[in-house]
């Protein structure tokens, strides 16, 4: 099998949730796996002085309309909040914690909470609702909760 594929992404982006749809199949087609690495975005835009692009003048409205047509040509269920960015670290710490264990079942979590935030329009900054939807993929609650705040994970 060729070189795997490494799916970065944030939690709070959307092109990466639309990506997520699709990049399985992709890689599959092309004899590849992928290996999801989550990451915060917003530190990368820190670092470069940069902003959000939907704060952007010009590709703000535009990147707005563009999240919702690709969505649209692919038939993802899609909403995009009021509240937006937001700081999905918890997201990415559970699903780091368990991908040391089982990477299908991290994968499993990302897309939920992927679609808890893009298709259900529910925020996931909170712990206690990052933990259960880590619950929804079968994860222990108390245990993907003690986990967001394990120094190794972060």
């Amino acid at each position: 099998m060729a070189s795997a594929i490494e799916y970065f992404f944030d939690f709070s982006s959307p092109y990466g949730y639309l990506a997520y749809h699709r990049i399985d199949d992709i890689a599959a087609k092309h004899g590849r796996e992928v290996v999801w690495r989550p990451f915060l975005l917003g530190k990368v835009f820190e670092f470069n002085g940069q902003r959000p692009l939907t704060a952007q003048p010009l590709n703000g409205e535009y990147s707005i309309h563009d999240f919702a047509r690709i969505a649209r040509l692919h038939n993802i269920p899609w909403t995009l909040l009021e509240k937006f960015p937001i700081a999905a670290q918890a997201a990415g710490r559970v699903f780091y914690w368990l991908n040391e264990s089982d990477p299908v079942l991290a994968k499993t979590f990302a897309k939920l909470a992927y679609n808890t935030y893009f298709a259900d329009g529910v925020t996931i900054q909170a712990k206690d609702l990052v933990a259960g939807i880590a619950g929804k993929a079968g994860v222990d609650e108390s245990a993907a909760l003690a986990a967001i705040d394990e120094y190794r994970v972060k």
